[in-house]
């Protein structure tokens, strides 16, 4: 028999130490942060379970800190290995395109500059219950924290399938009214919770229950986007336009209400900072936000976002803004490019 080479045998170590962790661990998952060292990690995994695919998944945390290439690198390297994501659909002048998948963050900005016909849509029921039916090989039961009902119908999709009996006790839908980063904090929370024990219908309990400890201020920088959706009349448009005025919308639950007129970028930072400092005082009763979570979420261009980031942390020492995401494409096309989004989400008290 042929001696394996050092680089061999360094290989068959490792992708038997992958089979015995799937083999005698109860729900394993693999870390991929996108480095050099998880793409060998991946290629092994691959490699020990081929032709089939690994019978766990891969978390990939998005910190936002990577670059743009890094992500594209992520969704080409899922998509070769026939790893599928769920995302929202869009219509385009009458074409059909999904979000990141099809088109591009910066294309979609480009068509909506040119005044394209956007409508947004859902997940088709059959493609949510495929994705269900491969992730409950692999696991117990589901929590899936869709965006709220008072945003998008596929929350109330996504419940309507739930309580088919094949996922009576296994999918958990969670309408706690959160989009974009308050979602994504949600979702952090849930992984956190199933890690401590909780089990699904726990953690649907647990974030239903905190579905109002959250808001967002949103800075709008023009009117037209909002006229086009019917959220204003063309003249109040027009005066607006004239006028310059930005509006500050707010999310408070359901809906996407306007909280406040401004005319300069300077003003409606200020405006959305004495809101959360209002907020922290007086809605939730922590004078200094000790027991929430902050963020950042703009559209189109993250460049205001950042020097944002600074300013918040500034304004409220002690605060770290975790996520400065873009929001989702299903948002942006009601409010265009430009805007810009400061969030609070209480922290859960059974995570301490």
């Amino acid at each position: 028999m042929e001696k394996l080479s050092h680089l061999d045998a360094l290989e068959a170590e490792a992708i038997y130490i992958i089979r015995e962790v799937a083999a005698e661990c109860e729900k394993p998952v693999m870390l991929y942060s996108i480095g050099k060292d998880s793409s060998v990690m991946l290629h092994l995994a691959m490699k020990a379970f081929y032709p089939e695919k690994p019978p766990f998944p891969f978390l990939h945390v998005n910190t936002t800190w990577k670059f743009k290439e890094m992500i594209k690198f992520r969704d080409e390297t899922a998509k070769k290995l026939g790893i599928h994501v769920v995302p929202m659909p869009f219509f385009v002048n009458g074409d059909t395109f999904y979000e990141d998948i099809s088109m591009s963050q910066d294309e979609f900005y480009g068509y909506l500059a040119q005044g394209a016909d956007v409508m947004t849509s859902q997940p088709a029921p059959d493609t949510l219950m495929k994705l269900w039916d491969s992730v409950l090989e692999c696991y117990d039961e589901i929590v899936y924290i869709p965006m709220s009902s008072g945003l998008s119908s596929s929350c109330g999709t996504a419940m309507m399938l739930s309580y088919e009996e094949k996922y009576e006790n296994k999918v958990f839908v969670v309408d706690n009214q959160r989009i974009s980063v308050t979602q994504r904090r949600s979702v952090m929370d849930a992984i956190e919770l199933a890690q401590n024990g909780y089990d699904g219908k726990q953690i649907q309990e647990i974030l239903l229950r905190e579905k109002f400890e959250s808001s967002i201020y949103i800075m709008v920088d023009t009117l037209s986007y909002l006229k086009k959706g019917g959220r204003i009349t063309p003249a109040a448009a027009a005066i607006g336009t004239v006028l310059r005025i930005k509006p500050v919308l707010q999310i408070q639950g359901e809906k996407l209400d306007a909280y406040a007129k401004v005319k300069t970028l300077k003003a409606a930072k200020s405006t959305m900072i004495k809101a959360i400092r209002h907020d922290f005082e007086e809605r939730f009763h922590d004078p200094d936000g000790d027991n929430f979570y902050m963020h950042v979420a703009y559209t189109a261009d993250d460049t205001e976002a950042q020097a944002f980031r600074k300013e918040l942390e500034t304004e409220f020492p002690g605060h770290e803004v975790d996520f400065v995401d873009p929001l989702s494409l299903s948002v942006s096309c009601h409010i265009g490019p430009g805007a810009l989004a400061v969030a609070i989400s209480k922290k859960v008290p059974e995570l301490g």
